[in-house]
């Protein structure tokens, strides 16, 4: 008998953070089940497609940042 799994049994599952008897039992669902196949493979698209993104601050932020921590007058540490 296949035990039905959650999507966050997948999810975790893609991400490698099942117990090695679980990750056994999702892979023989994702085998014998089409909906849970079906669902596996759209998450990994997913998680190719978040792996791809590359988020960084506009370079007019990073100045703005950069001169308001200029803004502030700091001693020099001495030793």
């Amino acid at each position: 008998m296949t035990k039905t799994f959650t999507l966050d049994d997948l999810i975790r599952y893609v991400y490698g953070e099942t117990q090695k008897n679980e990750t056994e039992e999702i892979e023989n669902s994702i085998l014998c089940d089409n909906t849970a196949h079906k669902e596996f493979d759209q998450l990994i698209l997913m998680k190719q497609s978040l792996d791809k993104i590359k988020v960084e601050p506009s370079n007019h932020v990073v100045s703005k940042i950069l001169n308001y921590s200029r803004s502030f007058e700091m001693p020099e540490l001495t030793d």
